[in-house]
């Protein structure tokens, strides 16, 4: 073994160590509490899940689509049951491990064993790390990546279109587990379009993806679905309240080292891309549009993109590597270069408590949730909750039917959340007439909330009673 293979299994060793130690966080989530909420329903009811929204005022209410998600449902749950939140820690970290694998996997497949490979799935990490979550969208990303590196190691000749062989496999999977299938469909057409000639083979595993597509609980409508939601003109709503669909460069959540991995990612992409379009391969040009479009268009996409960039560079790059090693200081050059990146997510695991959090005896959940305060709800008379937007999801699973939301995260409908949510949160003259049609009886606030003397809910909650607050939340009970 040479000198420079040792070099790079150990610091592949060192990334993947570093990729579960960053993952080794508290649960943070919010979704994931549904989840929970959901898996516990289907199994305390033989089998079935609600067909209409049993956990917002009145009941059934609000616009219901769960069947688009049921599998990661289950998995969340069966892992809840099984390990407790210590069982959703250590999925989200073999996740994030395989996502950040898979840009090293298509680089080996393409036999590139260079330090540009670890730069490449360390950027990457950086870039999509704010998006490292117990999140249904964890799988749709790790899909679409995997979608998107089996095309591009298919290169249209015979022996190798077994590459194309699980296509239709990940979609009948990916089409249970999350509604994101329709990005994979996106790069198959894409790939479809740039071929300069007709391939059987290949138009086979296309329409075989797509009607794998076809083979989920709603079938048709099923497929639909996320085309007729993401289509929405009213989406832009949820820009408003839901900090994952704000653009990128604007989004608060997202650290400012993460966006300038991803735009690292996005040039560097774009260069291999343009120079692939000279030898008039036009799919990775392409590939790299759509890429760019997703991750800077909302907060939301910034995993997927990271992903998708570094294992099309993994798959393309060569010639850049190839030409810095032909330099007298070359290999120096390049391990600077790689060191940076390595050396800052390594000071930013240091940071964090790590895999020790595993076995210690810290909260396994987030402390921004406010699960005291629901303790303490569950302690009161029933009436309908209205909460900061991300906590809701926390009290379906927390507190019980005696305590419904007035929305969730899984109300799908922003129409809804604009007719009810917002209208209580921003309009003084419909507060009173929300508030009694709803019953509302509790608020369950952030103390900033409280504090914002412009706050619509501020001035409106002046004469309610606090039954509880500490340093992350209030709850407040009508008179």
């Amino acid at each position: 073994m040479t000198q420079r293979s040792i070099v790079f299994i150990a610091l592949t060793l060192w990334l993947a160590y570093l990729c579960l130690a960053f993952a080794a966080t508290p649960v943070e989530g919010g979704d994931v509490f549904m989840y929970l909420a959901l898996g516990r329903y289907f199994f305390a009811n033989g089998g079935a899940f609600p067909p209409s929204d049993p956990f917002v005022f009145p009941p059934g209410s609000a616009p219901w689509h769960v069947a688009h998600e049921w599998l990661s449902y289950l998995i969340y749950y069966g892992l809840y049951k099984w390990l407790g939140f210590v069982g959703l820690i250590l999925f989200k970290m073999g996740l994030a491990l395989v996502a950040f694998s898979l840009p090293l996997y298509f680089g080996l497949k393409k036999n590139r064993r260079s330090l540009f490979l670890i730069l490449i799935c360390t950027l990457a990490m950086i870039g999509g790390a704010p998006r490292i979550a117990e999140k249904a969208a964890f799988f749709s990303d790790i899909c679409m990546a995997a979608v998107l590196g089996l095309l591009l190691l298919y290169n249209g000749e015979r022996q190798k279109w077994r590459w194309l062989i699980p296509m239709p496999v990940i979609f009948l999977v990916w089409v249970q587990l999350h509604p994101g299938f329709p990005l994979g469909l996106m790069l198959m057409g894409i790939f479809l379009c740039t071929r300069g000639r007709f391939q059987r083979e290949l138009w086979w595993i296309s329409v075989l993806s797509v009607a794998a597509c076809l083979l989920n609980p709603l079938g048709i409508a099923g497929f639909i679905y996320p085309f007729q939601k993401f289509l929405a003109p009213e989406w832009h709503i949820y820009r408003q309240l839901n900090q994952e669909w704000m653009p990128t460069l604007s989004a608060p959540q997202i650290s400012l080292v993460s966006k300038v991995a991803l735009l690292l990612l996005a040039l560097w992409s774009a260069v291999t891309a343009l120079l692939a379009f000279q030898r008039k391969n036009f799919f990775p040009l392409a590939a790299v549009v759509m890429l760019a479009w997703l991750g800077f268009s909302s907060g939301r996409f910034t995993l997927p993109a990271s992903l998708g960039f570094a294992v099309l560079l993994a798959t393309s790059e060569g010639r850049a590597s190839e030409s810095l090693l032909r330099f007298q200081w070359g290999h120096w050059l390049l391990a600077a270069i790689v060191a940076l990146p390595l050396w800052f997510l390594t000071a930013q695991v240091a940071q964090k408590e790590g895999l020790a959090l595993l076995w210690s005896d810290q909260v396994k959940t987030s402390r921004d949730f406010p699960l005291a305060a629901i303790q303490a709800l569950n302690q009161q008379p029933e009436g309908t909750v209205f909460a900061e937007f991300d906590w809701n999801s926390v009290i379906c699973f927390a507190s019980d039917e005696r305590h419904p939301v007035v929305v969730h995260g899984h109300v799908d409908s922003p129409n809804y959340v604009l007719q009810t949510f917002l209208a209580i949160a921003q309009s003084d003259r419909q507060f009173s007439a929300l508030v009694k049609a709803k019953n509302i009886r509790y608020f369950l606030l952030a103390p900033s909330t409280l504090s914002d003397a412009t706050s619509v809910l501020s001035r409106a909650l002046s004469g309610w009673t606090v039954v509880f607050r500490d340093d992350h939340s209030v709850l407040l009970r009508a008179n």
